[in-house]
């Protein structure tokens, strides 16, 4: 399970319903867009129940991820931003597929 949304007053970035877990059994990734110079807040297991927990159930600790925005060029596709990270084909997150008419 996982629990992620905009922490009290803060506001959450547009992101895909449900994040991805990377091979190392450790790691999620969890694909969002972000606007030009805006700021955000994200609560990870900050409900009571539920969210991130390891394979012997013991839930991870409530956090809070607060960032902001610059109006500079980053990358502009998955492909770009992980290359940028170092990460490969074995990382790639399963994408929404696009909606038909």
């Amino acid at each position: 399970g996982f629990d992620i949304e905009a922490a009290p007053g803060g506001t959450m970035p547009k992101c895909l319903k449900t994040p991805r877990l990377l091979n190392d059994g450790r790691t999620f990734v969890l694909l969002c867009t972000t606007a030009p110079k805006t700021s955000y807040s994200v609560a990870v297991n900050a409900a009571k129940d539920g969210g991130f927990q390891n394979s012997g159930e013991i839930r991870a600790q409530p956090a809070t991820l607060g960032f902001s925005t610059n109006d500079a060029d980053g990358p502009v596709d998955l492909a770009s931003a992980m290359k940028l990270e170092g990460l490969g084909g074995i990382d790639m997150p399963i994408e929404k597929a696009p909606e038909t008419p």
